[in-house]
């Protein structure tokens, strides 16, 4: 028998020589790959691909689990117990199951009225498409709700517990915990998405959709999963209660997204959207800036998609600069919170550690009365406290609200000013009514819009408290 020394050095050999296979292996297949790699299809390369990123991970088993943590493991497993989850899940299946019904009821009567003929392979083919559409639809918005209120309490929750504390008295590093509480939200968060491949599956049935489509709607919502699940990861840290964390989450997506359709408003007037920004013979003009800004705008992306493919444009060619400008810009703005939420993390949290008062200090507190909990609500519980960033993005949401209106109030002077002075005394009238019918319009829309977004906002704020 060997010495103890000798046998703990044999065993690393042992250890070592076993995670090296898995390396050589793979290296080898890599080799393959690389030489078959240009006579397969697009479809081919993207699977591949994903193949073997998930046998490197797998291979690689000790390098991620220095990477992430022991922290990784434990939120998952306690994550996944969550029993709200799985009726979610539950939920979303039977929401899509409901809407392919409804989809196909319309367009069954739609195509056949009340006669009931053979169905071509055509119109089931036209048929997928459009499920598949609408299937894209309700999980991009799916990912859009439900990633905020996932990953925006991930930190925040560890604090209002108690726990956080304690995460920080470890030796884990600002890596590990940021990294293990975002994987282990957006794991969970995928296991939901996940739900409608069964959904996707039967449209093979029906004729099939185009693999690049489907390539092309998966890798826009990955990526919007990491690129909101690391924002609201960021914006969990600087949060105090999981409650703050979701709606300033909301509030970020909303003021990016109110601050894209307002800066659209430059390219309505071509002098100032060609406006150089750089010297040159190509230079950047502002209207390049504006649509780069809006590169990771769903919203506005959908719509180009749309009025495209409503053109006559095929949509599989159109995606193509789309969704690589759109996947450029979230990849790039997940690194950028990921990174600021590593950096921030420790640093954040010591400065909100309560501090003690002074002896002799007391705080003057009303009386308790006959409604202990409304007292709990209004004494106890802080509320809001807004920082200078959240005062920031409260301010920005505030100003950006109000520029439509006033854009609307700007527009209706000019039109009165426009007015030619020798217009007969009986058109003033008509003119200034039409006008003020337009206004009224304008103003209506913004109303609307505005109460609604309010009334989201301020019912996600009840129910986190």
């Amino acid at each position: 028998m060997p010495p103890p020394v000798q046998a703990g050095l044999q065993g690393k050999g042992r250890i070592t020589s076993s995670l090296r296979f898995p390396y050589l292996a793979e290296s080898v297949a890599l080799v393959v790959l690389a030489l078959i790699y240009g006579q397969l299809s697009s479809l081919a390369h993207v699977s591949l691909a994903g193949l073997f990123l998930v046998a490197l991970l797998v291979a690689s088993r000790r390098a991620w689990e220095k990477l992430f943590g022991p922290v990784l493991f434990y939120d998952l497993l306690r994550v996944s117990r969550r029993s709200r989850y799985i009726l979610i899940r539950f939920a979303y299946a039977a929401a899509l199951a409901i809407l392919v019904y409804w989809q196909f009821s319309q367009w069954s009567a739609r195509t056949f009225g009340a006669t009931r003929g053979p169905v071509l392979a055509k119109d089931m083919a036209v048929f997928a498409e459009q499920i598949f559409y609408i299937f894209m639809v309700v999980q991009l918005a799916l990912v859009l709700c439900l990633t905020p209120a996932y990953a925006a309490t991930s930190i925040a929750e560890e604090k209002e517990r108690k726990t956080f504390e304690y995460l920080l008295t470890t030796d884990l590093r600002n890596r590990e915990i940021v990294l293990s509480k975002l994987l282990s939200r957006l794991a969970n968060l995928t296991l939901i998405v996940l739900t409608g491949l069964p959904i996707l599956g039967f449209l093979q049935f029906l004729g099939g959709v185009d693999p690049d489509l489907v390539l092309a709607g998966f890798a826009a919502t990955a990526i919007t999963m990491v690129s909101l699940g690391s924002f609201s990861v960021l914006v969990s840290i600087y949060a105090r209660k999981p409650r703050d964390g979701i709606l300033f989450a909301f509030l970020g997506v909303a003021a990016y997204v109110a601050l894209g359709f307002l800066a659209l408003q430059v390219l309505n007037f071509p002098l100032l959207a060609t406006q150089p920004l750089t010297p040159g013979s190509n230079p950047l003009v502002l209207g390049d800036l504006v649509n780069a800004f809006n590169a990771g705008n769903l919203i506005i992306v959908l719509r180009q998609l749309h009025v495209a493919w409503s053109g006559g444009k095929p949509l599989a060619g159109l995606i193509g600069g789309l969704l690589r400008n759109y996947l450029l810009w979230h990849g790039v703005a997940a690194l950028a919170c990921v990174l600021w939420a590593v950096f921030a993390v420790r640093r954040v949290s010591l400065r909100d550690v309560p501090r003690k008062e002074a002896p002799g200090q007391r705080r003057l507190l009303a009386k308790i009365g006959l409604r202990p909990m409304i007292w709990k609500e209004i004494v106890v519980e802080p509320g809001f406290r807004l920082r200078w960033y959240s005062r920031l993005v409260l301010y920005l949401f505030v100003v950006v609200s109000l520029i439509p209106p006033a854009w609307a109030f700007a527009l209706y002077l000019l039109d009165l000013g426009a007015m030619p002075y020798q217009m007969p005394a009986g058109m003033v009238p008509i003119k200034v009514g039409t006008t003020l019918y337009e206004l009224g319009k304008s103003l209506n829309g913004w109303a609307r819009a505005m109460s609604t977004i309010l009334g989201c906002l301020m019912l996600v704020g009840v129910a986190v408290r």
